[in-house]
């Protein structure tokens, strides 16, 4: 039987200071074992998943899951989460400038993190 290799990366955390809010960008082969090296806990398995958002109970804090080479549409779509769920805990309006500065922004760190400048 072979081992498969995990691989984990992740960003330094990102600080919202308008919203107290922290965000961490995951770079992983293995969603379960990079929660559990995190410290978080989902309620089901997640790894049949391309990437997903893991967002704080309190919505204080957040993380963008990404498979390797995964595309940016993914980064795009998780971004939104968490743009969403902000927004979303805090009750601010979703008006539309204010919403694409915040997800232009995320998109942009996070790209920048997981190797997609372009």
């Amino acid at each position: 039987m072979s081992k498969v290799k995990f691989h984990f990366r992740k960003s330094p955390q990102i600080h919202l200071p308008m919203y107290e809010y922290w965000l961490c960008f995951v770079e992983t082969n293995n969603f379960s074992a990079a929660a559990g090296r995190l410290g978080l806990h989902f309620k089901r398995s997640h790894d049949d998943a391309q990437a997903l958002t893991f967002v704080a109970a309190d919505a204080t804090h957040g993380y963008v899951f990404l498979k390797k080479n995964a595309p940016v549409n993914h980064l795009v779509h998780e971004c939104w989460h968490i743009v969403n769920n902000i927004f979303t805990e805090r009750g601010i309006e979703f008006e539309d400038e204010v919403v694409a500065y915040h997800l232009d922004y995320l998109v942009k760190v996070g790209a920048h993190f997981y190797g997609r400048r372009k």
